[in-house]
C-alpha cells in the first residue's frame, strides 16, 4: 500500500509539473452556436501525458460519486476533442479519437450503473442525448460515404445503446 501511494505521489508531481491548458470555451463549428453553446473548446487532442494524468485522477477519487462526476468532464472532452477533429478535417486522428469518445462515454455509463447512482441517471442521460445532438451536427457536416463518416455514427450508435442500458438497468 506505501509502495501504491509513493509511486501515486511521483507520477502526480511529474504530471503536475506540465501546465495544463485551459478547455473551456465557446465554440465556433459552422453550426447554430446556441446548439453547441454547451461543448468546451479545444485546441489539440490530449496527448499521452494528459491522459495518464486523467488516469491519476480518476485513480484518487475515492467515492464513486465523484469518479463519476470526473468521468463526465473526461466524457465532454473526448467530445470537445472529435468536434475539434471534425472541425478542422483532420482525419489522420478521427480514428482514435472517436475510439477514445466512444470508451470515455462506456466507462462513465459503467462507472454510474455498476455502483447503482441512481441519482445521475437523468444527468447521465441528459448528457448523452446532448451528445447525441453534436454528433448528429457532426454527422451532418462530413460526407457519408467516407469511412469517416462510419466512425461519427459508431459514436452515435454507442450513444443510443448506452442510453438504452441505463434506462434498464438503473430504475
Amino acid at each position: 500500500m506505501v509502495i501504491k501511494l509513493l509511486f501515486v505521489i511521483i507520477i502526480s508531481i511529474l504530471c503536475l509539473s506540465y501546465s495544463l491548458p485551459s478547455a473551456k470555451a465557446n465554440l465556433d463549428l459552422n453550426f447554430d452556436s446556441a446548439t453547441l453553446s454547451g461543448v468546451e473548446k479545444v485546441n489539440n487532442v490530449s496527448n499521452i501525458r494528459d491522459r495518464l494524468f486523467e488516469r491519476i485522477n480518476v485513480f484518487l477519487k475515492f467515492s464513486s460519486t465523484e469518479k463519476a462526476q470526473y468521468r463526465k468532464t473526461l466524457s465532454e472532452k473526448r467530445l470537445a476533442e472529435l468536434v475539434y477533429v471534425v472541425n478542422n478535417e483532420d482525419w489522420d486522428l478521427i480514428e482514435d479519437v472517436s475510439s477514445r469518445y466512444s470508451s470515455y462515454q462506456g466507462r462513465l455509463t459503467d462507472t454510474i450503473i455498476s455502483n447503482k447512482l441512481v441519482d445521475q441517471k437523468d444527468d447521465l442521460l441528459g448528457m448523452l442525448n446532448e451528445h447525441q445532438k453534436v454528433l448528429d451536427l457532426l454527422l451532418s457536416k462530413m460526407d457519408p460515404d467516407k469511412s469517416f463518416w462510419m466512425l461519427v455514427k459508431h459514436d452515435f450508435n454507442t450513444n443510443e445503446i448506452l442510453m438504452k442500458n441505463v434506462q434498464d438497468q438503473l430504475k
